[in-house]
């Protein structure tokens, strides 16, 4: 028996996937306009999870949907959609639209996608209220502890902590990313947790703040294009959205939970939970990194660049302390 979740503190996940599957079939095969309609959606796969901590639900998806259509004269198609997120911008959602009729394909990019959207932009809270029914107390459901939330390449780009071992460069190398090599695209793949701890010399705020302050993450990434905002539930993207993510939780000089992916984890979606302790009254901390759903042929990979490119450029800027820089 799982032992009592007190005050929902801990990371509860429940799978959705069946769900999203039958709601997605109902609400798009439902749609028309004019002479075109949806007659079928053929695919949706992915993931599809609820999580729970701290009270808070978050829904967590990475869908692959494949939809067809007709119209006047018997004219047929289809509409590819190969990544629909829970941080997906309406705006930027990628369509594939086929058919051997061009006017036709023009058709159905005014009438039938627009509502579309309509259906993915109240995906996420149907998703609550259909699923969450006791969720806070599930004690069935998959759970760990409040340090471990779930967060997304058998490889990575040398400034992300997925898999470029591979194509090592020093930290702060001006060198352009290299290309990031692909993993096993629309299937999930085995995963596992992984551990890390990493001290730093300087106080807990002063490495929050590195963590989330725009200015030095453009400094110790090298990525002077990377778009962050230190607040929850905004996107962000760094290293040339090599990697992609939000900010699920943020408390000030303690703890940071964020979902997170990389570009080439099409599967999937992960989360980071990094925790601060403070050691010798605060003149050094030690940083705890909890990270599930890493694929399991990349974990060493991970790990290793989790410090070569992440940890290792930060402590090379920690000298603004010794400036008289005050951060928080």
């Amino acid at each position: 028996m799982a032992p009592p979740n007190v005050n929902n503190w801990h990371w509860i996940e429940r799978n959705c996937m069946t769900w999203a599957k039958t709601h997605l079939k109902k609400r798009l095969g439902a749609i028309s306009a004019n002479q075109f309609s949806i007659t079928g959606v053929s695919s949706v796969t992915g993931q599809a999870d609820i999580n729970q901590r701290k009270g808070r639900l978050i829904t967590v998806f990475d869908l692959a949907i494949t939809i067809e259509w007709k119209g006047p004269n018997g004219v047929t198609g289809t509409i590819e959609i190969p990544e629909f997120m829970h941080d997906t911008d309406m705006d930027e959602l990628e369509v594939q639209i086929s058919s051997s009729d061009s006017k036709a394909a023009s058709d159905v990019k005014k009438l039938l996608i627009p509502k579309i959207k309509t259906v993915f932009e109240t995906f996420s809270q149907e998703m609550i209220h259909e699923n969450s029914n006791n969720l806070l107390q599930d004690s069935t459901a998959k759970s760990t502890p409040a340090a471990t939330p779930p967060p997304r390449q058998n490889s990575a780009s040398p400034a992300s902590p997925a898999a470029a071992a591979a194509q090592p460069s020093p930290p702060f190398s001006p060198s352009p990313l290299p290309t990031l090599l692909s993993s096993a695209a629309k299937n999930k793949p085995k995963t596992a947790p992984i551990s890390l701890d990493s001290q730093f010399m300087c106080s807990s705020e002063e490495l929050y703040d590195t963590l989330v302050n725009p200015a030095r993450i453009k400094m110790w990434t090298r990525d002077a294009n990377a778009v962050v905002e230190a607040k929850e539930n905004v996107p962000f993207v760094l290293f040339g959205g090599n990697v992609t993510g939000r900010f699920v939780e943020l408390a000030p000089c303690s703890q940071i939970v964020k979902s997170w992916r990389l570009k080439n984890w099409s599967s999937h979606s992960t989360m980071v939970t990094i925790t601060l302790h403070r050691i010798e009254g605060d003149a050094a901390v030690r940083l705890e990194l909890k990270q599930t759903g890493v694929p399991v042929d990349e974990v060493d990979a991970v790990k290793h660049n989790w410090e070569k490119y992440y940890f290792e450029p930060i402590r090379a800027c920690l000298p603004w302390r010794a400036e008289g820089y005050c951060c928080c």
